[in-house]
């Protein structure tokens, strides 16, 4: 793999974390609106939503960042 697609593959996960990050901002406003009917994005309580969906985030992260640079975190 050459060096530009290494900065290019790198440029995309980072560019994947950075959506993923606002998404989860957007979700945890959306879920504080007193008058959001939506209980389920929740998962039961805010503390399981955040344990899932930082754990999915981490995930990906590592799994783009571990194929795009060829080493493993």
């Amino acid at each position: 793999m050459s060096r530009v697609e290494r900065i290019i593959g790198i440029s995309l996960a980072a560019i994947i974390s950075v959506i993923a990050a606002a998404c989860y901002r957007v979700l945890q406003q959306l879920m504080r609106l007193p008058q959001n009917k939506m209980t389920w994005w929740a998962l039961e309580t805010y503390t399981r939503f955040a344990t899932v969906f930082g754990a999915v985030f981490l995930m990906i992260s590592c799994t783009l960042l571990t194929v795009y640079t060829g080493q493993v975190l």
